[in-house]
């Protein structure tokens, strides 16, 4: 894997110029009932700072490597669904301008709005997969996802990470009442993550500290950091095993050409005697330099035609592990039995070299 290949995947949202913090009202002592118009003080605060574009609050960032919500969809449209045609679907709850903040095109429809609080009607924003999964090959602007009316449909992205596939998504407005669900009950379970899209990023941390500490003292943020930073630290895993996967193959590769190296200087001093027995009778240094070389190109194409086979099905293996590359990568290899070329003819040729100026006679006395 090459870390690049991951970076370039569409992951659905524009991770550049985006500001994240965690907050938790139970760590300032406020109760559940409490905790959303904390939350609703501080966005307005941290999107009223001079250098912030947007500003939204969320249950699960972007990347986020703490939560990954889950439910089912139990009901379309008012008809309940049997057990095989319920939907599995990851969910988010999010304040108004949350897509816009963190760049998640909004494909159809509208996004939240203020208006949609608890006394107004239930509503949800579902994703591309979801929408397809859900009323395929119809507008989903309208329908009813377990009571709750379809507003709009956002682009599919990426949040455990560049390696997963699309999957049904479920978007709640974060303040309004969901399912009998007072938002206290699901904002108060845990932390939020505010986005901040900025203009600049000069002083800016020092600006969210502030906001937040007009708003109560007493209550800390965490969890800071960029959405850029959260990306490269969801790739640790695939990047530490390109770098294993690079120093092993390189290992090997030296093994391969130092083994090559030491068979053929141990073969050539082996034949001493015979090549003194050649020259002794009359043979050229380049007849016997060229047989050396001859017979070293033939023991190289004789693993190679072994190697290549094998390495095309370990590659298999190699292909669940790392992101991005070809099973069978022909410029890899070619490089490889490039290589293997090169110290394989100063293999042969180095000690053959070598043994052709000796004298004859000191090499037939040669045990």
């Amino acid at each position: 894997m090459h870390p690049g290949n991951l970076w370039r995947v569409d992951v659905g949202y524009n991770r550049d110029h985006v500001f994240m913090f965690s907050a938790d009202a139970k760590l300032a002592g406020y109760a559940r009932q409490e905790a959303g118009a904390l939350y609703r003080t501080i966005l307005d605060k941290t999107r009223a700072l001079p250098g912030v574009q947007s500003a939204s609050v969320s249950i699960v960032r972007p990347v986020d490597d703490q939560y990954y919500l889950v439910d089912v969809v139990h009901e379309i449209d008012g008809r309940t669904l049997a057990d095989a045609e319920k939907i599995k679907v990851a969910w988010n709850a999010m304040s108004p301008g949350y897509f816009s903040t963190v760049g998640t095109p909004l494909l159809m429809g509208r996004d939240f709005e203020l208006g949609d609080s608890d006394s107004a009607l239930r509503v949800v924003i579902v994703n591309e997969s979801l929408a397809h999964q859900a009323l395929p090959g119809q507008n989903p602007i309208g329908h009813r996802l377990d009571g709750a009316e379809i507003i709009g449909v956002v682009k599919d992205s990426l949040y455990a990470g560049a390696r997963e596939q699309p999957r049904p998504v479920l978007y709640r407005p974060l303040f309004q009442n969901q399912a009998g669900m007072d938002p206290g009950q699901w904002i108060g379970v845990g932390s939020v993550s505010f986005e901040l899209r900025y203009r600049s990023s000069a002083g800016l941390l020092d600006e969210v500290r502030q906001a937040v500490r007009s708003v109560d003292r007493n209550l800390p943020i965490f969890r800071v950091k960029t959405l850029q930073a959260q990306t490269e630290d969801s790739f640790l895993r695939e990047r530490l095993l390109a770098t294993i996967s690079s120093f092993i193959g390189a290992l090997a590769l030296l093994l391969a050409c130092l083994g090559l190296y030491g068979l053929m200087a141990y073969t050539v001093a082996r034949r001493t005697v015979e090549i003194g027995i050649r020259m002794a009778f009359g043979a050229r240094r380049r007849a016997i330099i060229w047989l050396i070389v001859r017979e070293t190109a033939w023991l190289l194409l004789g693993g190679v035609a072994a190697g290549i086979p094998l390495a095309v099905w370990l590659s298999r293996y190699a292909k669940t592990l790392l992101f991005g590359i070809a099973g069978a990568d022909p410029g890899i290899f070619a490089a490889s039995v490039g290589v293997l070329i090169g110290v394989a003819v100063l293999a042969g040729f180095l000690p053959a070299r070598r043994a052709t100026k000796v004298d004859p006679m000191v090499a037939l006395r040669y045990q």
